[in-house]
């Protein structure tokens, strides 16, 4: 396996994961970004040269953390629960 297969493949997983989390709100996919955000991290942190890993890091995740923006976004529909309870209130 080639360097560019295995970049198009971390492209690839990446933006999968992204557009699941934000458009079916997959929760599987919201679990695979976030360890896709830290797998991204960690490798630019370790392939930058020493003086700068703090900084490169640090750039990643903000770019990380305004892309989960509308990938980790709560649905605004409130949820009703609806219990019947007959003997609570007796008539």
């Amino acid at each position: 396996m080639t360097a560019e297969t295995l970049w198009w493949t971390w492209c690839f997983a990446g933006i999968s994961q992204f557009l699941l989390a934000v458009i079916f709100r997959a929760v599987a996919a919201r679990i695979g970004w976030l360890i896709f955000g830290t797998a991204t991290t960690a490798m630019v942190h370790s392939t930058t040269a020493a003086p700068s890993q703090p900084v490169a890091a640090g750039v990643t995740v903000l770019w990380w953390v305004a892309l989960s923006l509308p990938a980790l976004r709560r649905s605004w529909r409130k949820r009703r629960i609806i219990a019947d309870a007959p003997g609570l209130f007796p008539r």
